[in-house]
């Protein structure tokens, strides 16, 4: 399984195109998710090359989990519960609300052991 990364700037974000963020998932796992927040920071604004990802987040406003198909293309990202299993722990933050819009048992084995979550 790939990792969770999570990269925040009270200030700026600065990179180069010699940069790599890889959290590729190992022996065929899922890979990872990298969340990243400052100011003006965007797809156009990053220069790191980056692994194969499940999801790659900059800024997101909205966050929801639910049992709808993933959408993790916009600023208001969708994780589906399903799609979160492969992961033992998860932080995600968003800078305005997250939502949960489903019942999640964190009590299944093998499922989620820690969940931590960053809002508004």
């Amino acid at each position: 399984m790939g990792d969770l990364w999570f990269l925040k700037s009270g200030g700026s974000y600065a990179d180069t195109i010699t940069s790599t963020i890889n959290v590729s998932g190992q022996l065929g796992g899922q890979s990872g998710i990298v969340e990243i927040f400052g100011s003006g920071v965007g797809a156009g604004t990053v220069n790191s090359i980056f692994g194969n990802l499940f999801a790659i987040l900059f800024n997101p406003y909205d966050m929801t989990f639910s049992g709808n198909a993933a959408d993790v293309s916009s600023s208001n990202p969708n994780f589906n519960f399903g799609s979160l299993a492969p992961y033992s722990q998860i932080a995600l933050h968003a800078l305005d609300n997250i939502q949960i819009s489903t019942v999640w048992d964190l009590s299944v084995p093998g499922a989620l052991t820690a969940f931590k979550s960053d809002f508004g």
